[in-house]
């Protein structure tokens, strides 16, 4: 994960852009992202998704190159990735 990714999460999350949502099923995060969009995040045991163009590229779910919308709700969440 790039150093650009992880700023951009954090200045998310100082500017309170990031809303934790209720999860969908035990062991998800969910939350939602103000961006250019609002974006809705989903981070589960084993993948993640957003509906950022970023997180609809498959390729980038099969690397697990994350996007700063899922890195932000998993800092806000306490999550690692």
């Amino acid at each position: 994960m790039s150093n650009a990714t992880i700023d951009k999460a954090l200045a998310f999350i100082d500017e309170g852009k990031v809303k934790m949502l209720s999860p969908s099923e035990a062991g998800t995060v969910r939350g939602s992202v103000d961006s250019t969009a609002t974006y809705i995040v989903e981070i589960g045991t084993e993948e993640w998704s957003c509906t950022c163009p970023f997180g609809q590229m498959k390729q980038n779910r099969t690397t697990n190159d994350v996007c700063s919308h899922v890195q932000a709700v998993a800092m806000q969440s306490g999550e690692m990735l």
